[in-house]
């Protein structure tokens, strides 16, 4: 009793001095004062309160133990809302009750805190009656932060692992390899839900027999030796469709402080597309590789749980070869991992709290804006590829996938600027074949146009030597019928270069609208050379044929293309056909399971040659395949066509019987309404007779210079003359008028455009006329022609040169 006394001031006490009051208060009240647990007690109708030492530390000292005269609704004001109802619910006898985590606002030490408590209420006897309730409480703040952080960081690094595919593992390497894999593990092997606890040997029969020897060798070897950081590629065989896929697997052995392994925590992801692609551009990088560690439980407490939480989401973070990002759904930067360091150069604390715009190549920005702005707009996912710069300067393509939340945009990016090159020097390698195989067909031509050329040659000196004789003579009435010869055979002579140099040149391709039918007939000269007497050729065009989209170039190589291989079909000769008809398909077909519903233009080239057996024309499309003899052929031609096809959007098929012959179709898609530059009229300039007008004549060929001089100032034009770009130069800086600037483009030293070049900076106004012995389509390429600069090609007729002269000086 003396115990209580002391403790207590109960001068004041509605329920008397302590030898009054009931034994079951008393006794509880004892336990109250000798625990270390904070409790407070309610004692009768009027919740007299009564608590000890421990609860008035946690409080704070503004409460003290035996303030027996306050009853417990009035000290207890704050929080009565709370605690009131669970106290009268005991007192009335409902028993014992628990609450926890309850928010609770609280003065202590002066201050109000909202804080989180655990309430237990005991019901205190009395004669068979409730006379008081016993609550002991806990203060549990702590611990109930540490789980929201801690579910914050789980929900954080499962969108992280979703977001990149990745799948962790656990492998307990004490007792028979037991192991734990998550949700994108499972996906990743295609292995059911049920599968997350498989055993060590399921996952060694799930690799490919080819593998699995050395792959599970390795991965003992791991274990047994010192290897911490244990990395591996291999094969599987998915259970859920049978498919071969690539496996790369990144994790960490942890051993204990024998050396000995006792857990191995990392990451499986599918690489298979990374893989096939390095095999396609035969290149020795591994395939890209990630780390993550799987969350793990070392213990049942809550602070070590959100211990190893966290350090496994840092690990995922940190390691991953991707690069990972969190902003906010304004575009602004808050969470990068280290891997864009690694990537770009700049620092976390230089790509934080700022938007992309500083990083975007010129040509991107735009793209990523938008981008960024579906995601903060309510698009939950997007694809797409830009590029960013490094701090030395350069730029780095990258590949993006994105998906936002109500708060945040979350991101991942790979670094693909490898791949982006490989598959530019595949371009790059592409062209060359073509053009290789181009000048194949150059190659083919060459035997018929030096016959043709031998010939045409031939008229040109007979006619001249048969002048010359008759001149010799004296008689001159048949001069103008030899003259009419030399003059056909050598126009027919510059026709045939033209158009050698026209497919012979390298160029980009640049698609065009197309009439086939004049494009077919313009090439029937060049094409009776190409296959010989031996062989007929047939034309048949459509009437009304439709036009085309496509590269001109690239389809007269194609044609001759499919021209010489049927020639090379019928040794003892044959007839090709050449027809072209329009077709319309208005659903895909067995027939042309290739091509879209719509309209096309066909080209057929069919031959009567020895035709193919199915097997060979199967694979009649496939590069460098070829069945003629040893340096005859490159394999490139029909591979060639296809690709051209392809790129216009349209297909090639072949039909091929043997002893009948072979039908290749050609498919070009329609092409509707007029091209603006290639339908708009051309100006003609009107006749104007030369009035004394200055030309300047640079031709290092004499007798051509002779012939040009000699023409112009039979036309009335004052005509100057030099052999080179110097000389040339030389006369303009003479000071004396000149209206047009004539000269070759192949001049010795200084070519003809130099030549104009400087001339125009003191003559701003002067006229050029070029004269050139190449295609002229080849020799404009890139902008050669300026304002007030035209061409005229050689061979030329002198009275389209002197109208050429006539209209440039006329306007």
């Amino acid at each position: 009793m003396g115990e209580l006394t002391r403790a207590f001031d109960w001068s004041s006490s509605p329920i008397g001095p302590p030898e009054r009051w009931p034994q079951s208060l008393r006794t509880v009240l004892r336990i109250l004062l000798n625990t270390n647990h904070p409790m407070f007690i309610f004692w009768g109708p009027e919740h007299i309160q009564f608590y000890n030492d421990a609860y008035r530390q946690t409080m704070g000292p503004e409460r003290h133990p035996g303030a027996l005269g306050q009853r417990g609704r009035e000290c207890w004001a704050e929080i009565w809302d709370i605690i009131g109802p669970q106290i009268d619910q005991v007192m009335s006898g409902g028993g014992a009750t628990w609450h926890e985590n309850q928010l609770v606002p609280v003065t202590r030490h002066g201050r109000l805190e909202q804080v989180y408590w655990t309430y237990g209420y005991s019901p205190i006897d009395q004669d068979d009656a409730i006379g008081g309730v016993l609550v002991v409480c806990r203060d549990v703040t702590k611990e109930y932060l540490a789980a929201a952080a801690l579910r914050e960081r789980e929900a954080e690094l499962a969108r992280v692992q979703q977001i990149g595919r990745i799948g962790g593992l656990e492998v307990d390497l004490r007792v028979g390899f037991r192991n734990r894999r998550s949700p994108e593990y499972l996906l990743v092997h295609g292995l059911p839900p049920e599968a997350a606890n498989e055993t060590h040997e399921d996952w060694v029969r799930r690799i490919h027999p080819e593998d699995r020897e050395a792959t599970e060798r390795q991965f003992r070897d791991a274990v047994r030796g010192d290897v911490r950081d244990y990395r591996a590629k291999y094969r599987i065989i998915r259970p859920s469709d049978g498919e071969v896929r690539w496996i790369s697997v990144r994790s960490v052995i942890e051993r204990d402080d024998d050396g000995r392994a006792i857990r191995l925590v990392g990451a499986h992801t599918d690489v298979t597309e990374q893989v096939l692609a390095e095999q396609a551009l035969r290149q020795s990088e591994e395939a890209y590789r990630k780390l993550a560690d799987q969350l793990v439980q070392l213990n049942e407490t809550l602070e070590q749980r959100v211990q190893d939480k966290t350090r496994e989401r840092d690990r995922i973070w940190n390691v991953s070869q991707d690069l990972l990002l969190v902003a906010d759904r304004d575009g602004v930067w808050r969470t990068v991992n280290p891997a864009w360091t690694k990537t770009l150069g700049w620092s976390e604390a230089e790509l934080l709290n700022r938007t992309s715009g500083w990083l975007d190549h010129p040509d991107d920005a735009e793209l990523t804006r938008s981008q960024s702005k579906a995601l903060s707009t309510g698009e939950t996912s997007v694809k797409f590829e830009s590029r960013f710069r490094h701090k030395d300067g350069s730029y780095r393509w990258l590949s993006w996938v994105g998906v936002s939340d109500a708060t945040a945009i979350y991101a991942v990016a790979r670094d693909i600027t490898a791949e982006k090159a490989a598959a530019e020097r595949l371009k790059s390698a592409e062209e060359a074949l073509r053009q290789s195989q181009k000048m194949e067909a150059v190659g083919q031509l060459t035997g018929g146009i030096a016959h043709d050329f031998n010939n045409l040659l031939t008229g040109i000196v007979g006619s001249l030597d048969l002048m010359q004789i008759r001149l010799d003579q004296g008689r001159t009435e048949n001069i103008s019928r030899y003259i009419t010869a030399a003059m056909t055979s050598a126009n027919r002579a510059a026709a045939l270069t033209h158009r050698l140099l026209a497919f012979a040149r390298r160029q980009p391709l640049i698609p065009k609208q197309v009439d086939v039918n004049l494009l077919v007939v313009s090439l029937e000269d060049l094409l009776r050379r190409t296959i010989g007497e031996s062989i007929d050729l047939d034309i048949v065009a459509a009437e009304n044929l439709w036009f085309t989209l496509c590269d001109p170039n690239q389809l007269e190589s194609a044609l001759l293309n499919l021209v010489i291989n049927a020639r090379d079909a019928m040794p003892d000769g044959g007839r090709i056909t050449i027809s072209t008809q329009n077709a319309r398909f208005d659903a895909v077909t067995a027939d042309t399971p290739a091509l879209l519903p719509g309209d096309y233009v066909c080209i057929v080239v069919t031959d009567t040659g020895t035709g193919m057996s199915a097997e060979i024309a199967a694979r009649a499309f496939d590069p460098f395949f070829t069945t003629k003899p040893l340096g005859q052929g490159t394999g490139l031609g029909l591979s060639m066509i296809y690709g051209f096809a392809q790129q216009s959007n349209g297909h090639v098929m072949i039909d091929s019987k043997v002893g009948q012959g072979t039908s290749v179709r050609l498919y070009l898609p329609r092409q509707l309404g007029l091209i603006a530059d290639e339908a708009a009229p051309a100006v003609v300039a009107a006749d104007h007779a030369a009035t004394g007008e200055t030309v300047l004549v640079v031709e290092d060929e004499p007798v051509v210079r002779g012939i040009v001089v000699e023409m112009l100032r039979d036309q009335g034009y004052r005509v100057l003359e030099a052999v080179d770009g110097p000389a040339g130069l030389a006369v303009l800086r003479l000071g004396e008028r000149i209206d047009l600037l004539l000269t070759d483009v192949g001049l010795p030293g200084m070519n003809g455009r130099q030549l104009a070049d400087q001339a125009l900076e003191s003559r701003p106004a002067m006229k050029v006329l070029f004269m050139t012995g190449y295609a002229e389509s080849a020799a404009i390429a890139k902008g050669f022609l300026q304002p007030g600069m035209d061409m005229i090609t050689k061979p030329f007729d002198l009275d389209d040169l002197a109208r050429r002269v006539r209209d440039m000086v006329a306007n």
